[in-house]
């Protein structure tokens, strides 16, 4: 008995058999998940914790953390070199209408759009790009356009050899300079980043918004994800992941992830509680048929090898043999 029920299983785990089990229990499973609550499957406390718990306990090895980041490494660098072989551009992936529609949706979120120029303009990084533009743009003006520069024989001359030349052959009116235009630059720095919030504000809103995203787009849309690809080498890509990976474990060790993705998770589940799962993921257009085909072509494959090394018959035996055995 033990070796006919064996061999029943084989079969029905195996060939056009797996197919026609895997989709009934895929239609049955739906059947039942249509008077199943969400709520009833995935309390919405108890699972929030158990996931707060779960990404709480996250603690890598080195060596495991070097063999993901290796993993990591290989499959963007397999991904790259996907994209190198395809001619498409950006404009064939983008509309652009629906990139203006961004722009007047940026038009309409007045406070958003003042918090996202305001982020980037109150940044410190920013004032010290300001400040270096506002610096060395007028320095430069100053000592090639001022009058001194143009009737002194040779003068020009001298300051194209760059600021050492020119300190070399008057220290004095290199410092001179440098202490007047910095106090010229930290008294306009204000006014500057204010100006700029202005321009900004006007530039990325309404009609200037939109001319200005037709002016990007001109010379974006026609990249290649080729181009993009091309972007950082295989070696560059690698040094990225390495990079960044022991900020990623730090930001998991620091447990915050966990804090914040509970209660977030708890509020959908609780959102989402009285709805029947079924109804939930034909939502998301997942049904039956769906998850039968894709189980089906993905499972085929394994379940082949399984049967091929003598895995598949060897559980089957192992699980059957306790019944009859007993």
């Amino acid at each position: 008995m033990l070796e006919e029920h064996v061999r029943f299983e084989l079969a029905r785990w195996q060939g056009e058999a797996l197919a026609g089990e895997i989709r009934q229990e895929a239609e049955a499973l739906f059947a039942w998940l249509a008077g199943v609550r969400l709520g009833d499957l995935l309390p919405a406390q108890e699972s929030a914790e158990t996931i707060s718990r779960v990404l709480d306990e996250i603690e890598s090895s080195d060596e495991a953390a070097e063999a993901f980041t290796a993993m990591v490494t290989d499959g963007l660098i397999a991904l790259r070199g996907s994209l190198r072989e395809r001619g498409e551009t950006l404009g064939d992936l983008l509309e652009t209408a629906d990139l203006h529609r961004l722009v007047d949706l940026l038009s309409d979120l007045d406070d958003l759009r003042g918090r996202l120029i305001e982020g980037v303009t109150d940044n410190p990084a920013y004032h010290e790009l300001v400040a270096h533009v506002l610096y060395h743009g007028v320095k430069a003006f100053m000592l090639s356009e001022n009058p001194v520069a143009r009737r002194v024989p040779g003068a020009q001359s001298l300051i194209r050899l760059g600021q050492r030349g020119l300190q070399s052959a008057a220290p004095r009116l290199e410092s001179g300079v440098d202490r007047q235009l910095s106090r010229f630059v930290a008294a306009q720095v204000g006014d500057t980043l204010s100006d700029s919030k202005q321009f900004l504000d006007q530039t990325l809103t309404g009609a200037s918004g939109h001319k200005l995203l037709d002016t990007v787009w001109r010379s974006v849309g026609p990249t290649t994800l080729s181009d993009l690809a091309d972007v950082v080498d295989d070696d560059e890509l690698s040094a990225v992941v390495e990079a960044v990976g022991p900020v990623v474990r730090g930001i998991l060790r620091s447990g915050v992830v966990a804090q914040v993705a509970g209660p977030a998770l708890q509020s959908i589940l609780t959102t989402y509680a009285d709805r029947d799962v079924a109804g939930l993921l034909a939502d998301l257009d997942i049904d039956a048929e769906r998850v039968a085909d894709q189980v089906s072509e993905i499972a085929a494959r394994a379940l082949e090898h399984a049967a091929a090394t003598g895995y598949l018959e060897e559980r089957i035996r192992s699980r059957l043999a306790a019944f009859y055995l007993a």
